[in-house]
């Protein structure tokens, strides 16, 4: 997403800080000891409170073991249709970043939070 507003050719000095990347991209060719950032940002256009939005929801994403297998396997249609049901809910809650333990009780658990994000509980596609 923030390839939309920079170019990343350091990946990994990217993924330690979004917003410093950026100003150090945007400060690379000055030559400056201490440039007025802010102003650099406005002259280039940056949008450095979207990046740094950007990177708090890339830094909340915590991923557990590799190999762990977070797939729902749906084999029925009941179940597919529930699961295309709940999806559509968790997508429109979690754009709008409304998600607690308060709303996965609200849907009778079958909404469950995983790092912050809504997905339909697959507990409960399984049982159906």
């Amino acid at each position: 997403m923030c390839e939309e507003f920079l170019s990343i050719e350091e990946e990994e000095a990217f993924k330690e800080s979004f917003s410093k990347y950026a100003i150090d991209i945007c400060t690379k060719n000055l030559g400056l000891k201490n440039p007025n950032i802010e102003k650099i940002i406005q002259l280039t256009n940056i949008p450095l409170q979207k990046i740094k939005q950007f990177e708090m929801e890339y830094k909340r994403i915590k991923l557990d073991a590799p190999g762990t297998d977070y797939n729902i396997y749906a084999t029925t249609d009941t179940q597919i249709e529930e699961f295309n049901r709940l999806q559509k809910i968790c997508d429109s809650l979690n754009e709008l970043k409304v998600y607690t333990l308060k709303t996965c009780e609200a849907f009778n658990h079958r909404l469950i939070d995983i790092n912050g994000i809504l997905c339909p509980n697959p507990s409960h596609i399984k049982n159906l």
